[in-house]
């Protein structure tokens, strides 16, 4: 029973890092108060911890509690998190053209989504930083191509099809692959990279 019991509070301690650091990073990205972050990040551990000893001598329970709960919890949080990213982003009001034209007009620093990039690029290469930036270029040339084309097939309208359509998929793949997962998970919150919006990328193919 000591073996679940030391099993569980592994899990718990893990867990409950994690959403602190949840917490906290989304603050730091934000430029909000770090302090507060903690104190509600500290107030959740508090409230975890204490609903793990509740069940302290039933191990068992305990753990198996955990194992459902912490990963929910962590689910609701991380999501919570990411789309209060995108509201201040204004990535529900700026559209994919404008924030491309943006970029080509040498003015994405001026956007909430280039603050965003220039606060976090000191945590990558110059080099990682110069793919993330062409991932998002060549990642929003396709989105937008892909929207079209889908608007087009739902009018009956004939598809305009990408002539180097091959070598941009295959750029934008090694992209990601040089970015790494952390960068993918850095530049999520400007393209907004769900499965549906995922799934509109493969329709070019």
């Amino acid at each position: 029973l000591w073996i679940v019991r030391g099993f569980g509070t592994a899990i718990m301690h893990g867990g409950t890092i994690s959403i602190m650091a949840i917490i906290v990073m989304n603050s730091i990205n934000r430029k909000k108060n770090i302090f507060k972050a903690f104190i509600l990040s500290w107030l959740i551990a508090i409230a975890i911890h204490y609903l793990f000893n509740l069940f302290m001598f039933i191990p068992v329970i305990t753990t198996l509690i955990i194992l459902v709960i912490l990963p929910l919890i962590m689910m609701i949080i991380f999501e919570a998190s990411e789309n209060s990213l995108r509201t201040w982003l204004d990535i529900e009001f700026d559209s994919e053209v404008k924030l491309l034209k943006m970029i080509k007009k040498g003015k994405f620093s001026e956007t909430k989504s280039g603050s965003y990039l220039l606060s976090i690029k000191h945590h990558f290469s110059k080099v990682i930083v110069f793919d993330m930036l062409s991932y998002i270029l060549l990642y929003l040339e396709l989105s937008i191509r892909a929207k079209s084309n889908l608007l087009l097939k739902e009018t009956g309208l004939p598809v305009k099809k990408i002539s180097d359509l091959d070598s941009r998929l295959k750029e934008l793949k090694s992209l990601r692959k040089n970015i790494g997962k952390t960068g993918i998970m850095a530049v999520s919150p400007i393209l907004r990279m769900s499965k549906k919006n995922l799934w509109k990328l493969s329709m070019l193919e």
